[in-house]
């Protein structure tokens, strides 16, 4: 008996970049100072840095919301095919540039988009989802990605703070789901990453002598 999955090229592509998504735990690992975690939760962050690119994909559904719906069916031969719904149209991949701030701290600044839709790939010169509207004051920003006692569901959060005091203790608040200092100010801010959607920070590196971006590890 064999066993395999079959997806549409555009649907593949999402799936292969949300999965690098879901592998930030492996990313280098921090522990807030003096915070101790809620025993249900499990917590890893990555702070932004300079010269880094951030990678936003979305599907793009006809539905609202971001998860795509798949059809699973077994065929003759006990081959069992995922084909992604109807109301999946295709995906927009998103790049935002990490710059250095004059003095300490990064900014985010929108790079480029471009969508792909029925196979056929078409520039954006603004993102569908306005996922880093951050107040302008913001110097460090931090992905932070959760793990509840479920073990399944992976919560991403962006943090960010005027000072890095301040972040630790945005961090903190995420980890124990208290959202009181999640209301937004010119001094920090947390923007909830909807499900369905992938941010992977990538960085230059040299492979086989080539300079090429990778998620960050």
């Amino acid at each position: 008996m064999g066993r395999r999955s079959q997806f549409p090229r555009s649907l593949t592509q999402w799936i292969c970049a949300l999965s690098l998504c879901c592998s930030l735990p492996a990313c280098v690992k921090h522990r807030p100072v003096d915070v101790a975690p809620s025993p249900e939760a499990d917590l890893d962050y990555v702070d932004f840095n300079a010269k880094w690119r951030i990678r936003v994909v979305v599907p793009i559904l006809r539905i609202p919301g971001y998860i795509v719906p798949t059809t699973v069916a077994t065929t003759e031969g006990h081959i069992l095919e995922l084909t992604a719904d109807k109301e999946y149209v295709g995906y927009e991949t998103e790049y935002y540039s990490v710059l250095p701030r004059r003095t300490t701290g990064v900014r985010l600044k929108f790079a480029s988009a471009e969508d792909v839709i029925d196979g056929k790939t078409s520039l954006r010169t603004q993102p569908r989802l306005q996922m880093f509207n951050l107040p302008p004051d913001i110097k460090y920003i931090r992905l932070v990605h959760l793990i509840r006692e479920s073990g399944s569901d992976h919560n991403m959060v962006i943090v960010g703070a005027i000072n890095q005091n301040t972040l630790a203790l945005l961090t903190a608040s995420v980890i124990s789901s208290d959202s009181r200092m999640c209301s937004p100010s010119d001094e920090m801010t947390c923007i909830p990453v909807p499900q369905g959607i992938a941010v992977v920070p990538e960085e230059k590196t040299q492979v086989n002598g080539r300079v090429q971006w990778r998620p960050v590890r």
